[in-house]
């Protein structure tokens, strides 16, 4: 059956404010406006996705093809005055012992699910909705996610003590000064929610003793020497199974998204062997699949990322191998998984880049 997708980068700002109606800053507003058309490179033949405007839409996504010299499946771009998205939207709200169950007639793929979104797509307030997709009245009712459990899963709060190590949550200035020397004076500080490197800070008392503005509560995380940034990809299908996608090796510059690498799973693989053993590398895997399915199965159907870097071991630590350290889990659509898409197309980079007025998707081809 066919889906509706939708590229809202925002959703993690819209998490962060967490209201029915909220205004995104001006530059998110603008990479959502020229990259609008992306989803159109996982859609599937039959599939819709929204834009602002369908020429615009068609035009980018065929520089796109053209690019790569090659065809994507047939989808169709449509906007909210298009006549399709009435009926791509339309949906049933029924009471039942579960709560408020919302029954969509139609498949929706959203980069990912907020309030904001959900207020855009279905124009009514909707509060704490049990959401399922109903293909039609002879299938089974398939579940889609849990509106009250979506934000609570995209916390840094809420994975700190499942997948990290030594992570303070501290509430004021003074928890923070003694989490921060605590952990020797160098540390990395986030905010619940962020975006593309946004409420993310890096202090080093060693260089100056000033504190750059951050909301509380915040993580204070300890500092690693980076080595590289990587993640590992997921998806979880509506019976609770969780299926592994494939590596995304990216770059940052600070706390910034620069790119992705564009790959095959071995070159990847080949890549990272350089600098942490393949048995880190699977055993990593297998405990986010368990830890997976055990907090998020049953909540949300999609898919997800985990964020890692390899960082270098201290010199005392008699270590020869670098290690993992996990970042943080987003429960929503990211880069790598347009990266692995963009994979089976091409192999070199790509990067999200702005020319002082518009974004644009960039491909190098190796």
């Amino acid at each position: 059956m066919s889906k509706l997708h939708i590229f809202n980068p925002e959703h993690d700002l819209a998490l962060a404010c967490n209201q029915w109606q909220y205004t995104p800053p001006k530059a998110a507003q603008q990479l959502r406006h020229d990259l609008c058309w992306i989803p159109a490179i996982w859609a599937e033949t039959g599939d819709f996705v929204l834009v602002d405007d369908i020429r615009d839409a068609v035009s980018s996504f065929s520089v796109l093809e053209e690019q790569l010299g090659v065809k994507f499946p047939a989808i169709r771009f449509i906007t909210r005055q298009s006549s399709e998205f009435k009926e791509l939207t339309s949906f049933k709200s029924v009471a039942n012992h579960m709560g408020n169950r919302i029954c969509l007639n139609h498949v929706i793929s959203p980069w990912g699910w907020d309030r904001s979104v959900i207020m855009q797509l279905f124009g009514s307030r909707i509060e704490e909705g049990y959401f399922v997709a109903r293909p039609n009245e002879m299938e089974k009712e398939q579940f889609v996610f849990r509106e009250q459990w979506v934000r609570v899963l995209s916390s840094r709060q809420y994975w700190r003590t499942l997948l990290q190590d030594h992570v303070d949550e501290v509430k004021d200035r003074k928890e923070l000064i003694d989490s921060i020397k605590g952990h020797g004076g160098k540390a990395v500080l986030k905010t619940p929610w962020s975006s593309s490197g946004r409420g993310v800070r890096f202090v080093d008392l060693s260089q100056s003793s000033s504190f750059p503005g951050i909301s509380f509560p915040c993580l204070v995380e300890p500092y690693h020497n980076k080595v590289q940034d990587f993640a590992m990809e997921f998806e979880v299908s509506i019976d609770g199974s969780v299926h592994y996608l494939g590596l995304n090796l990216f770059q940052t510059k600070g706390s910034a998204y620069v790119g992705n690498v564009l790959a095959d799973e071995r070159d990847k693989e080949q890549i990272l062997s350089g600098s942490v053993s393949d048995v880190d590398l699977k055993s990593w895997r297998v405990k986010i699949e368990e830890v997976i399915k055990e907090h998020i199965s049953g909540r949300y159907v999609g898919l997800l990322g985990v964020d890692f870097i390899l960082a270098k071991n201290n010199i005392d630590s008699g270590l020869a191998e670098n290690h993992i350290q996990v970042c943080e889990l987003n429960l929503r659509r990211t880069m790598g998984h347009v990266a692995l898409a963009l994979s089976h197309y091409s192999k070199g980079s790509m990067a999200v880049t702005f020319d002082g007025h518009h974004y644009h998707l960039s491909i190098k081809k190796i």
